[in-house]
């Protein structure tokens, strides 16, 4: 390739040789663009793939249906309906968002102040806040207590 063109808003411009100054400077900054366009997609990416641990604050953000986080019980409250099993806030360093348990899900009852991760659970929106629901496809797990088998 003899000359780098940039095409923008339907402007084309042309920089010139290789060895041109404003081409090498040009060419730098297109370079080094793409670099970050390609690791900003890839950590999108990364967000959204099945099982990925998502930081709480960015759990609204995932294009995806379900997320995998983990953080720590803050406050559990009384559910408001016999189909819920368990109503409460999880929190990590990013934030936290409230959770719902139902009780057709089955699922382990969590106590404040437990490490827990949420996997495939059900993101849902209410008046504009993000929300996540454990139902019969999300599995809890407590990280902090080990693997007896691995002692």
């Amino acid at each position: 390739m003899s000359r780098l063109h940039i095409a923008d808003t339907g402007l084309f411009v042309a920089m010139g040789q290789p060895s041109n100054s404003r081409y090498q400077a040009v060419r730098r900054f297109a370079r080094q663009n793409d670099v970050t366009k390609a690791v900003l997609e890839t950590l999108e990416e990364l967000k959204a793939a099945p099982g990925a641990i998502v930081p709480i604050a960015d759990v609204p953000d995932v294009p995806v249906g379900e997320v995998t986080v983990e953080g720590t019980i803050e406050t559990l409250w009384e559910p408001s309906s016999s189909s819920i099993q368990q109503v409460g806030l999880i929190a990590d360093d990013s934030g936290k968002i409230k959770f719902t348990c139902w009780e057709k899900s089955v699922q382990t009852v969590v106590r404040e102040g437990q490490t827990v991760r949420f996997r495939a659970a059900a993101k849902n929106w209410y008046e504009g806040r993000c929300s996540i629901a454990l139902t019969g496809w999300s599995r809890i797990e407590f990280p902090e207590r080990g693997r007896w088998w691995e002692e």
